[in-house]
């Protein structure tokens, strides 16, 4: 049987006789990274994910093309 790792679709090895082999569905280094991604997602979102600072619906860079500020009231 084999079996891709769902993160980067690579083949997982059968490492043991263990039961456990049968469901697995991702590389432990696989998680790990997912784990630590989740865990620092405000830093790792910017450069590895591609993620831009929205505000009302529109990019930083959108506003700035716009040539309009932005006002930031407190009630």
């Amino acid at each position: 049987m084999e079996r891709n790792c769902l993160i980067c679709n690579k083949h997982i090895r059968k490492f043991s006789k263990s039961k456990d082999w049968e469901n697995r569905k991702y590389h432990l280094k696989c998680w790990h990274g997912l784990v630590y991604d989740l865990k620092n997602f405000d830093v790792v979102c910017y450069t590895k994910y591609d993620y831009k600072e929205m505000i009302e619906g529109k990019t930083i860079d959108e506003w700035k093309e716009e040539g309009k500020g932005i006002t930031i009231t407190w009630d």
